[in-house]
């Protein structure tokens, strides 16, 4: 059995990121020894932070913002695991930097969940004003950089300009009915979560009802319509590769009659990468026949 070491370094950064965040906010006390020897503008202390970036959502109910924070990281894995399948090999910072993201969102989700707020532990004196943050802030911070950085450097990568195809739609129906399955599938997964978690919201915990409802079906709105959108959009992406291959294979057969030296070449990021062998074949049977 071979061992993807890719993956393996993956779930390394993921799991050990979110361990080093967790211990750090639970050494708050072992580190506030430490104060003393640190310049005047920073210091260790702990504080809970009830909301999201910048305390938003910070005045709405415990368990709206625990629902929300859980369903918002179910996504953000769910979309992390599209991306990390359509990227192509080459593009490994931005595997990583796309990982150290997701890991430093999962750190302050944990603590949202199960604590109520996040830890920030970390502060900054700028003037009159104290600014409070984690070590999963600075990753993300971190990840971010990293994944515009890789972004930039290789687009050319990503893109594939060398190799690309006019249209995303080359089986216009094949491609729209795969598409449209999956959107329909992440569609009623949703809905079943929404409906489970505003029940729970509103009739099970019997307390701030209309705060927790309203606040987590704004919050989730724009979600559900981003996330439909943006699997349409990779539906069609991925067909592509499935789609391209065989359009590509048609014309090299339909091609055979005017010039036998002609040679399929797919993309890096095509599915079917047998059919290259097997117009290969079809070529020199064309050609001793000949």
């Amino acid at each position: 059995m071979r061992i993807n070491r890719e993956f393996i370094l993956k779930i390394a950064i993921f799991f050990g990121c979110i361990t080093l965040d967790q211990v750090s906010k639970h050494s708050v006390e072992s580190l506030s020894i430490l104060n003393s020897s640190l310049p005047s503008f920073v210091f260790f202390e702990a504080h809970r932070n009830p909301g999201f970036i910048f305390q938003t959502l910070s005045d709405v109910s415990v368990m709206a913002r625990v629902v929300f924070t859980t369903s918002l990281f179910a996504l953000l894995a769910f979309a992390y695991f599209i991306i990390q399948n359509l990227l192509s090999n080459p593009l490994k910072m931005l595997r990583f930097s796309l990982t150290l993201l997701l890991a430093s969102i999962a750190g302050n989700s944990i603590d949202r969940t199960l604590l109520g707020g996040a830890i920030d532990f970390i502060c900054l004196r700028m003037g009159a004003d104290l600014v409070y943050f984690n070590l999963a802030d600075g990753m993300m911070w971190i990840a971010t950089s990293l994944t515009v950085f890789s972004l930039i450097r290789d687009r050319d990568l990503i893109w594939h300009p060398d190799s690309s195809r006019k249209t995303l739609l080359i089986n216009r129906g094949l491609q729209l009915r795969i598409a449209i399955f999956t959107t329909s599938i992440v569609f009623f997964a949703f809905l079943v979560l929404t409906i489970f978690s505003f029940t729970f919201l509103t009739h099970v915990l019997h307390q701030d009802t209309r705060d927790a409802g309203l606040a987590y079906l704004i919050g989730i709105s724009p979600l559900l319509l981003l996330f439909l959108s943006v699997t349409f959009f990779l539906s069609i992406v991925f067909s592509h590769r499935i789609a391209g291959p065989i359009h590509a294979f048609r014309k090299f057969v339909n091609g055979l009659s005017e010039s036998s030296e002609q040679r399929l070449v797919l993309r890096k990021s095509d599915e079917h990468k047998e059919l290259e062998e097997l117009a290969e074949k079809l070529r020199k049977i064309l050609q001793s026949d000949l």
